[in-house]
């Protein structure tokens, strides 16, 4: 994007005609009219008679870049103005963002490097690597470099906004969280409330994410229109995509999510379908809970009625006839309780040791 070059000489009188501006500022008039050629031609001269001007070389570099894509001229210009004012700031952001924009991202990166060897103290300069470093997926020296910036200056909340947003993108969202509060504390911006929003909905916080949305709105009512129903319609779908998650999986805790998506529903389909979702779901939970109850007196009664049989076999060994009919009477009424007891194999076992058991005691009468 092309930078206005304002000279503060300028600015201050409405008597100050063109004839009585020094040619770094006809060149800047020049330069903010799109009047790049004649930019050149001033500049041109300017450097010849004033080779360590940094800002008529930094200008030269704008005007054949934004002229007409002069690229070779332009960087020459850039380094020029890097050879004579190595020092200066704006040096490093007009030169580091001509090659940013052009993505020559280790060049600019090898740019701020030589900064930081002239400009030790200064944090922006870190910030700067610390952003191409970031572009070139150097998360680690990103973070290393936005670190060293920090200790420079505690109170830049871009610094915290650049460190948060790499803490984000590789999912340490405490780490975030901790850098966006500083952020918003020292610069409380609709953007930035925005952008902490978008970290606490990520991180399921929704109460906070509301809130943040909310100021965001107030503060800029025009860019963040509607922010507040998008961020509940969004808490919703995440609930909604929970749910569909585990509806198979774990019935309880679908139902969880349904009862919380409930809340955020806003149209009267949603709401039909949450409530919908909520009875079906209890119900089946009543069944398999009921189920499990059943199948655990199920088992207990399985079990008792095994122990008359054994008891049975025992006494039938023992030829005490009389005896075992009466146990294995007792593990068949036990199966009679219910339809799924008298359906498994065992009734039948035990049923028919009774009557061999029963037959074995008439012939024992018969016999006497």
């Amino acid at each position: 994007m092309k930078r206005l070059i304002i000279s503060i000489l300028l600015i201050g009188s409405p008597l100050f005609t063109f004839a009585q501006m020094t040619p770094l500022e006809k060149a800047e008039t020049y330069y903010n009219a799109d009047k790049y050629p004649q930019a050149i031609r001033v500049l041109t001269q300017l450097v010849k008679t004033s080779p360590t001007n940094h800002e008529a070389y930094l200008l030269l570099g704008a005007s054949y870049w934004y002229g007409n894509n002069e690229l070779i001229k332009a960087e020459q210009a850039f380094k020029q103005a890097l050879r004579v004012a190595p020092k200066e700031r704006m040096v490093y952001d007009r030169y580091g963002d001509f090659l940013a924009t052009n993505k020559r991202l280790a060049d600019a990166q090898k740019l701020y490097e030589t900064g930081i060897k002239h400009l030790p103290q200064a944090g922006y300069m870190y910030y700067h690597l610390a952003y191409v470093s970031k572009l070139r997926g150097d998360t680690v020296g990103s973070l290393k470099a936005v670190t060293e910036a920090i200790k420079r200056d505690a109170n830049n909340s871009y610094y915290y906004s650049l460190r948060g947003s790499t803490f984000f993108g590789i999912n340490k969202l405490q780490e975030a969280l901790g850098d966006y509060n500083k952020m918003v504390g020292l610069n409380p911006t609709a953007w930035n409330y925005s952008t902490r929003a978008d970290l606490r909905l990520k991180m399921k916080d929704y109460q906070g994410a509301l809130a943040d949305y909310t100021k965001a709105e107030e503060l800029d009512s025009v860019r963040y229109k509607g922010a507040v129903e998008q961020c509940k319609h969004a808490i919703e779908w995440d609930h909604y995509t929970a749910y569909r998650k585990w509806e198979e999986k774990d019935l309880a805790k679908a139902l969880g999510y349904a009862r919380e998506g409930l809340k955020w529903a806003r149209s009267p389909e949603d709401i039909a379908r949450y409530k919908r979702w909520i009875v079906k779901g209890e119900k089946e939970l009543a069944a398999r809970a009921q189920a499990a109850k059943d199948a655990i007196v199920y088992k207990k009664h399985l079990t008792e009625a095994e122990l008359f049989h054994q008891r049975g076999i025992a006494l039938i060994k023992a030829k005490k006839y009389q005896e075992a009919a009466q146990v294995l009477e007792k593990g068949l009424m036990i199966l009679i309780t219910s339809a799924e007891l008298a359906l498994n194999p065992l009734y039948k076992k035990i049923y028919r040791l009774r009557k061999d058991c029963l037959a074995a005691v008439a012939d024992q009468k018969k016999k006497e």
